[in-house]
């Protein structure tokens, strides 16, 4: 009877164990309910972060290729310094300032790939680029560089000023345009007295006031009124009368 008792009882304890480790079970699976928010509604999910947008594409590069020579017919050697501002292309893609070096090939063969600046924002933007072929040889000249590739150092170069009225200009294109300027004792002034020597021929009759002076010129209105008074026909004057 005791061995009954006590195999029910050993018996009873294992089930009671068994039920609670598979509640155990049960609530570990069970999915955790959602806390809700201390307005008493449910929390929305959480945003998902902003995509960035696609970086542009570079720009279409132009390539400048030719032949540099010095004065004397020889190719040049050297290096060429090209430098530029901040720019936007006519295509609209943003280019940064920057520099470059380039080193001419053989027999003063050039090529470099550059942005192309014609039509670019803000207007009269330039390549700037700096001729270093011999210590005692530097200059400088100004790109515009077309959308066309490739492109030649004729097609490319310009001289600053020649667009836009309110750009600033070179000491170059001053010079330039000062050279086709009269100077000022070469030229008739619209006030003042001046002497004028030679022949003139004019393709239209001049506008002269009436004289009054006795070297003055003498308009045809003042001709024509001066002759009105006179006779036609042949006549002596009045004292050679008088002797016939």
């Amino acid at each position: 009877m005791f061995h009954r008792r006590r195999l029910a009882w050993i018996n009873w304890l294992l089930t009671g164990v068994l039920i609670i480790s598979g509640a155990s079970q049960i609530l570990c699976a069970a999915p955790a309910a959602k806390s809700p928010s201390p307005s008493g509604t449910p929390k929305p999910p959480a945003a998902t972060p902003a995509t960035s947008p696609a970086p542009q594409s570079g720009p279409q590069l132009t390539t400048v290729s030719d032949t540099v020579y010095m004065a004397d017919g020889t190719p040049a050697q050297g290096i060429l310094i090209i430098t530029w501002p901040a720019f936007v292309t006519a295509s609209g893609t943003a280019v940064a300032p920057g520099d470059i070096q380039v080193t001419l090939g053989t027999d003063g063969a050039l090529s470099v790939q550059l942005a192309p600046n014609s039509g670019a924002t803000p207007a009269g933007v330039y390549y700037t680029v700096v001729y270093q072929l011999q210590p005692d040889e530097v200059r400088t000249e100004y790109w515009v560089v077309p959308t066309t590739s490739p492109a030649t150092l004729s097609q490319v170069r310009t001289t600053p000023g020649s667009g836009t009225a309110a750009q600033p200009v070179s000491m170059q294109y001053v010079n330039t345009q000062l050279a086709t300027k009269a100077n000022d004792d070469a030229v008739v002034h619209l006030a003042n007295a001046e002497t004028i020597t030679g022949v003139k021929s004019f393709t239209a009759n001049p506008n002269v006031p009436t004289p009054v002076n006795t070297t003055d010129v003498a308009n045809k209105s003042y001709v024509d009124n001066a002759v009105a008074t006179v006779g036609a026909g042949n006549y002596f004057p009045a004292a050679m009368a008088a002797v016939y």
